[in-house]
C-alpha cells in the first residue's frame, strides 16, 4: 500500500509541481499529497495549492538543500510510512498506483537493466564505477539503473548514518564525492539503495512505470488515453533530461496543459498563460545574454 505523494520542488519549479498534483488528484482524488521544499532559492505561494489539491508541506529540520537532497532527507522521518516519491517535473497518465500495488518491498524503483557499468552515459548520469569501486571496494554493480525521478520509499528504514560517506550533512548539505556522482540524489541513490539491500537493511522491488519524455511511445499518447475511463497508460511521465523552464520549450506541453487547465477559469487559464510567456521571455534573454558574454568575454 501506498500511503502518500511527496513531491519535491523549489521555488523556481513550483508551477510544475502544481501540475503534477493536478494529475496525482485527477486519477485519485483522496491520496494524501506532500511537498518537501527547497527553500534554498526562497518561498512559493502555497495557497492554491493548499485549497485545490489538499496538500501539506513537510517541515524538515534542515529547509536548504539545492538539487535533489530534500528527497533524501524525507527518508529520515521516523513515522514509517510507504511514500511515492515524484520530482516536479512528472505527471500520472494513468492509475500508476494500482500498477504498483502489486510490488511489497520497502523501495521500488523503475529499473532499468543492463550491464554497461563503465559506460561513459552511466558516468555522466548515475556515478563513475571505476572511481567508486577506488572508494568502496565491496561495492558490486547490481545489474541496473533507475532514474529517480519516480520511486516509491519507506521512512524511518534508513538514517545519515547510511549516507555519510557520501553526503556531508550540515545547514547546507554537499556531496562529498561530485567527481563520482552525477545527478545529485540520481547518483548517490543509485549507489547507497543496492548497498543497503545488500546489507539486508532493505528491499528493492524493480517495476517498468517510467515513461521518458523522449520514449517512442511519448509521440503515440493522446489526450483521449489520458481520460479516467479510458486511461491506457499506469505510469509516470517524466521530463528528465529535457528543458523546463516554459511549457513552451517543453515537448508534449498539450499533456501539461490537461492537467493544469483542470478547474481553472478561463480568466484563471489565461493568467497561467501570461505567467508562462514571462517564464519563456526570461529563459530566452538569459540565453542571449550567455551568448554576448561568450562572443565578447570569453566567458
Amino acid at each position: 500500500m501506498i500511503d502518500k505523494i511527496v513531491i519535491a520542488t523549489y521555488k523556481h519549479d513550483f508551477w510544475l509541481a502544481e501540475i503534477c498534483m493536478a494529475s496525482v488528484r485527477y486519477y485519485y482524488p483522496q491520496i494524501p499529497i506532500a511537498v518537501v521544499f527547497d527553500f534554498s532559492k526562497g518561498e512559493a505561494d502555497f495557497s492554491f495549492a493548499k485549497k485545490q489539491y489538499q496538500i501539506e508541506i513537510i517541515d524538515l529540520p534542515i529547509k536548504k538543500f539545492g538539487w535533489g537532497l530534500s528527497k533524501i532527507e524525507y527518508f529520515f522521518l521516523q513515522k514509517k510510512e510507504r511514500v511515492l516519491v515524484l520530482d516536479a517535473d512528472t505527471v500520472f497518465t494513468g492509475y500508476v498506483l494500482d500498477y504498483l500495488q502489486k510490488f511489497t518491498q520497502d523501495f521500488v524503483v523503475s529499473a532499468d537493466p543492463h550491464s554497461e557499468p563503465y559506460a561513459q552515459w552511466m558516468n555522466e548520469c548515475y556515478f563513475n564505477y571505476k572511481l567508486l569501486q577506488q572508494q568502496d571496494a565491496g561495492f558490486s554493480f547490481p545489474g541496473y539503473s533507475f532514474n529517480t525521478g519516480q520511486f516509491i520509499a519507506t521512512t524511518g528504514l534508513l538514517t545519515r548514518a547510511h549516507f555519510e560517506d557520501v553526503i556531508n550533512w550540515k545547514e547546507y548539505p554537499e556531496i562529498k564525492r561530485p567527481d563520482i556522482f552525477a545527478c545529485v540524489d540520481q547518483g548517490i541513490l543509485n549507489y547507497v539503495l543496492p548497498k543497503q539491500e545488500a546489507a539486508g537493511r532493505i528491499s528493492i522491488g524493480k517495476a517498468d512505470f517510467l515513461i521518458g519524455i523522449r520514449y517512442p511511445v511519448v509521440d503515440q499518447i493522446t489526450l483521449a488515453d489520458l481520460q479516467r475511463a479510458g486511461a491506457s497508460y499506469p505510469s509516470v511521465l517524466h521530463w528528465a533530461g529535457s528543458e523546463t523552464k516554459s511549457l513552451r520549450l517543453m515537448l508534449r506541453n498539450d499533456i501539461l496543459r490537461f492537467y493544469r487547465n483542470m478547474g481553472r477559469s478561463k480568466s484563471g487559464i489565461l493568467l497561467l498563460e501570461l505567467q508562462d510567456m514571462k517564464r519563456y521571455v526570461q529563459f530566452q534573454q538569459q540565453r542571449i545574454m550567455k551568448k554576448l558574454k561568450r562572443l565578447f568575454l570569453g566567458k
